[in-house]
């Protein structure tokens, strides 16, 4: 007896897209594009790693020494973060564009480092990996949940993990530890750890916990490298994200509240007087006079 498939829409759209945990775009996460032939392509770099699924089309990509090389439809494409990157798209084109720091699931962060001792024997050249069943049906449901409108944060993490146990299932370690190269292939930097995990911690002891060090040595480490504490350098970071997340009209307060990590408004007004002067109503109002008297 044969199936057939009813197309359906999301209900109550609206119920859905206030809830608490509809995604905020931060940047990772799912993103579905479309491109017109000629269309030039960028992403946001250098602050994530993109793996790109390219649906429809074909593209010419450029990625630091590697230029002018062709990908077509159904074939994934590693940029690692802080790549130079252009590219346009030869014809219309549709990618789904996987933004992350790192895989969320300690498991996995495990498998990719495990696979280190394999870069040493392979030649790494930015090719693609075709992409193969089941993958290919867990993009097709992705693309049709993100455009329909389901776009909860739990969504995207939930095939975040989805996506790798896909990856480690279906493809060979050599094949991973090639595609992957640039984040498994070499040690990275005192500095570009700190960088990579800075947008998921809050406090001094979390990101001292990431870096595997001793409290004491990594504030040490971190004063050579910054020079400035880490304390200081994490209170910046925030306050500056807080304030260009203000200058923003479509952002809510509730969405930066959120975006930045806070649990409560209570919370994050407080935070806002402590080290910006002010509650974030005020600060928004202020940086509103301020362009309208430019």
């Amino acid at each position: 007896m044969s199936h057939i498939m009813i197309s359906s829409k999301l209900q109550y759209p609206n119920e859905h897209r206030t809830c608490s945990h509809f995604k905020i775009d931060i940047g990772t996460g799912f993103h579905f594009s479309t491109f017109q032939q000629g269309e030039s392509l960028s992403l946001n770099l250098p602050r994530f790693n993109h793996l790109l699924f390219l649906r429809k089309g074909s593209v010419v990509l450029n990625c630091n020494m590697y230029t002018g090389k062709t990908f077509h439809c159904d074939e994934m494409i590693f940029i690692p973060g802080g790549a130079s990157f252009s590219g346009k798209a030869l014809n219309d084109a549709e990618w789904i564009d996987f933004v992350f720091t790192q895989p969320i699931s300690a498991c996995d962060k495990m498998k990719l480092q495990a696979l280190r001792h394999l870069c040493d024997d392979n030649a790494y050249h930015f090719d693609s990996l075709p992409i193969r069943e089941p993958l290919g049906m867990f993009l097709d449901l992705l693309t049709y949940s993100i455009r329909a409108g389901v776009n909860c944060m739990h969504l995207h993490a939930i095939k975040h993990q989805e996506l790798f146990l896909y990856i480690h299932g279906f493809y060979t370690k050599q094949e991973i530890a090639t595609f992957f190269y640039p984040i498994i292939g070499k040690s990275m930097s005192f500095r570009e750890i700190i960088m990579n995990v800075a947008t998921e911690v809050s406090t001094v002891s979390e990101l001292a916990e990431l870096t595997h060090m001793s409290r004491r040595t990594f504030q040490r480490k971190f004063l050579e490298e910054f020079n400035k504490p880490a304390k200081k350098w994490i209170q910046e970071r925030m306050c500056a994200r807080i304030m260009e997340c203000l200058t923003i009209p479509e952002k809510t307060l509730k969405d930066i509240m959120y975006e930045c990590g806070f649990s409560s408004p209570s919370s994050f007004n407080q935070y806002c007087k402590k080290n910006l002067g002010g509650p974030p109503s005020e600060i928004r109002k202020n940086i509103v006079r301020t362009m309208h008297s430019v």
